[in-house]
């Protein structure tokens, strides 16, 4: 390496020597951008002053989709006896939680015990809605008992609104005993916890039961406001009880409650959802008839819409709106829109929406790169798939099940099996199960070349 300003070397070196603070720490989590995981470690673990909690929270939080990187980081952690703060154990209760991974939840928590780490109501909210969406009862019972012996109260809002947003929610009743915990509690009744458990019972889709917090709060003495209404609306609409939904309006026109731009984008969600296209336009129309300007997860839910109905236009009439509007797509919508032109087979559409991506400079989460892998293996187009994949690489992003599952698609439909064994390889090396996805690519995939044997291999694998 030469002593070149590009080179790694001096940077650290212009580090080293001199006290390492804040501003010099952004410095050099910056640096991330343009050198490797591996430089970046090495130099970390050389330098045992730069070891501090906020660098360490950053770099968890950098790493977050490469367990591998988290687990060197915490490596490097113990090797220069720094201590975590609560941060720091938040973000890896959360990290750990997303890759299921509980003996390591199990020892973070001895850990906290031994170094005497005080943790908060925070933490035991991650801890406790990992351990709801297992399932395990016995160590809901436990934590809730460590937060009574604290002195500590659940916080049922905070839990509600980072749960899980898929609505496969499988202990839905361990949620509400939360809920129910904090309605004992006298002085900390409030109109949220309500519509905390509102959310929480639409979600598991119990509207007998639903309709019972209503008399909850007639017996608390709480009125309805927008937000009830928001919650009750967003409750019927994903299951798709339309007839209740336009009953809720009446209700809101009776009481004089004007409906907000929450309303309106919670119905055009749900409607965009169950493709009725018209409800979408007359519910956008009324909202222009209020003067609510849509925001951008309106306009996404109903790019979302009109690319189910599979109707090109509007999308593009929609994109024009925003530009009008000098809204800009996020990174949610613009792999909305790789997805959309990715099934049409649209592969132009898809280079000139990155393009524009890439202008003003938004980036691509991993769930946008998949999209991107998705459509590029589709059409083919491996040069672009191997860029991708060089480029996820140097940013630290580790592959998913939907990734893998896209990489695969695209490489068995072209036959190239070779790649795929490989990527089968990678799969057990990182521990990721398959899934429908991955045994439906590799069934097409075999399928199509008339690997018959492979097929039933697949099935047999799948029972």
């Amino acid at each position: 390496c030469t002593r070149t300003t590009s080179c790694f070397l001096p940077l650290s070196t212009k580090f080293f020597f001199r006290r390492f603070n804040a501003t010099t720490q952004d410095q050099f989590i910056s640096a991330l951008k343009t050198h490797s995981r591996d430089e970046v470690l090495d130099v970390l673990k050389r330098e045992p002053s730069l070891s501090s909690n906020y660098l360490y929270t950053k770099l968890f939080r950098h790493f977050r989709n490469d367990m591998e990187s988290v687990e060197k980081l915490v490596e490097i952690m113990n090797q220069h006896r720094t201590i975590p703060n609560i941060q720091v154990c938040k973000t890896l209760v959360k990290l750990y939680g997303q890759a299921g991974d509980t003996p390591k939840i199990e020892e973070l928590l001895q850990q906290m015990k031994e170094q005497n780490i005080q943790p908060d109501v925070d933490f035991f909210n991650a801890l406790i809605r990992y351990f709801v969406h297992r399932g395990d009862n016995k160590m809901i019972d436990r934590l809730l008992k460590e937060m009574k012996g604290l002195g500590l109260i659940p916080d049922p809002i905070e839990f509600d609104s980072n749960g899980d947003q898929n609505g496969k929610v499988g202990m839905i009743n361990d949620v509400n005993k939360l809920i129910d915990l904090q309605l004992e509690n006298g002085n900390a009744v409030s109109i949220e916890v309500f519509h905390a458990k509102i959310n929480n019972l639409g979600k598991a889709q119990k509207f007998e039961e639903v309709e019972e917090v209503l008399h909850q709060m007639d017996a608390h003495n709480i009125k309805p406001n927008i937000t009830t209404f928001n919650s009750l609306i967003a409750c019927y609409g994903k299951a798709e009880k339309f007839k209740k939904v336009d009953e809720l309006r009446r209700q809101m026109k009776k009481l004089g409650i004007k409906p907000d731009i929450h309303t309106f984008g919670t119905l055009i969600d749900c409607y965009g959802k169950a493709k009725r296209v018209a409800e979408v336009n007359q519910t956008f129309h009324q909202m222009n008839a209020q003067n609510i300007q849509p925001n951008v997860p309106i306009l996404h839910s109903m790019i979302n819409c009109f690319g189910k109905a599979e109707m090109f236009d509007e999308i593009e009439k929609i994109r024009q709106y925003m530009k009008t509007l000098n809204s800009k797509c996020d990174q949610y919508t613009y792999t909305t829109l790789f997805n959309i032109y990715g099934l049409a087979k649209k592969f132009d559409k898809v280079d000139e929406i990155l393009h524009e991506m890439q202008s003003f400079g938004v980036e691509i989460n991993l769930v946008g790169y998949t999209a991107l892998l998705n459509c590029y293996g589709k059409a083919k187009r491996f040069d672009d798939v191997e860029r991708i994949r060089k480029e996820m690489h140097v940013l630290g992003f580790q592959p998913n099940i939907q990734t893998y599952g896209s990489l695969i698609d695209g490489f068995g439909i072209a036959g190239n099996f070779d790649e795929v064994d490989r990527l089968l390889d990678q799969m057990k090396q990182h521990k990721l199960k398959h899934n429908v996805q991955t045994y439906s690519s590799l069934i097409v995939g075999y399928g199509r070349h008339k690997m018959f044997d492979k097929v039933s291999e697949v099935r047999n694998q799948m029972k």
